[in-house]
């Protein structure tokens, strides 16, 4: 656990590199300790990773640590990050298909289902009204 708490410090402190470090360091370990190691911890540490990667430009690898991690526990906060990479990879394609609306407002109703997290729900109902509004307009 201090190898994550390492790497959450480093991020904190926006040593994004040192980060991604600590927690493939994580990961290893706790891959090689199998099921001794929670499913909330690989979820955790996978969402953070998607958050570097998302804040850096690279989408790709950002959803599929999302997802990811949504395999290893569900967390409303991996689901509102899907939901606004979705939202933001259409919106940069110069339009918004509905497939990315509906994708999107499938991932925030499931953050507000799990309400395992205040900011996930918050962020999920805010985009949700976003996605509301763009239809009206």
């Amino acid at each position: 656990r201090s190898t994550f708490e390492a790497a959450l410090v480093l991020q904190r402190a926006g040593d994004a590199d040192a980060a991604l470090e600590r927690y493939e360091l994580f990961l290893q370990a706790a891959r090689s300790l199998g099921t001794q190691v929670p499913p909330e911890s690989f979820a955790e540490v996978l969402v953070n990773m998607g958050t570097i990667h998302a804040k850096r430009g690279d989408v790709s690898r950002a959803k599929q640590l999302f997802s990811e991690a949504l395999d290893a526990r569900e967390m409303g906060t991996a689901h509102l990050n899907l939901a606004l990479l979705e939202l933001s990879a259409a919106s940069r394609g110069g339009g918004m298909p509905p497939s990315a609306l509906s994708k999107a407002r499938g991932h925030c109703e499931r953050a507000i289902a799990l309400n395992d997290d205040d900011n996930a729900v918050v962020g999920a109902r805010r985009v949700l009204r976003d996605i509301e509004r763009s239809k009206t307009s």
